[in-house]
């Protein structure tokens, strides 16, 4: 018998493409664009990083006017979100962390305000608010989140981190993955469940 799928999530679930191998390399290459394309329209264009955060957030904002508005996947719409989305991630993260240094406040604080963001955004969609919607600005805020917990996990205690190193704090996450996808296999198996949406 199959899964019944939550309407909810079956209208977001029709607007991303099929997740293949030609989907992790666009998404691979998009957040690479995200990070060069921040850092060159801020450095050596010279529009420095508020202005280009700003601009990228007015691109973002269109883009995911038209995704909300698309009745399914549209994929020219879904990869110019994902490359805007990486871009302002980035953004976000760049300010955060000038922001935090220059007021001496530590990595613990990214982690604590996009961690608590990043709930809020869930109780919204547990409260009904658009499925879409809250899927994207909790993907724009995954970013900064990651790369703060990366930070502090990984700089040394001379700049406010933890001190793992960036090879400890990797293999670390990387287990994590692993052992979180393997038991995600193992319980859809285990219970009969396939992809709902394929």
């Amino acid at each position: 018998m199959p899964a019944t799928v939550n309407p909810r999530l079956s209208l977001l679930l029709n607007k991303v493409p099929e997740v293949t191998a030609i989907f992790w390399v666009i998404k691979i290459l998009s957040t690479t664009v995200g990070e060069t394309g921040a850092d060159y329209l801020a450095v050596h264009v010279g529009l420095g990083a508020s202005a280009t955060t700003v601009i990228m957030v007015g691109f973002l904002v269109a883009a995911l006017a038209l995704q909300l508005r698309a009745r399914s996947y549209v994929p020219w719409i879904y990869w110019l979100t994902v490359v805007l989305v990486s871009v302002v991630g980035t953004q976000i993260t760049d300010l955060f962390i000038l922001a935090t240094e220059a007021l001496g406040l530590g990595f613990q604080l990214g982690v604590v305000a996009f961690g608590a963001l990043i709930a809020l955004i869930a109780l919204a969609y547990n409260l009904g608010a658009n499925p879409v919607l809250t899927f994207w600005l909790g993907y724009v805020l995954t970013r900064p989140l990651g790369a703060s917990l990366g930070d502090l996990l990984s700089q040394s205690r001379t700049y406010g981190g933890l001190g793992l190193g960036t090879i400890y704090t990797s293999i670390g996450f990387l287990t994590v993955i692993v052992a979180l996808v393997a038991w995600v296999s193992f319980e859809g198996e285990r219970n009969g469940k396939t992809d709902p949406v394929r």
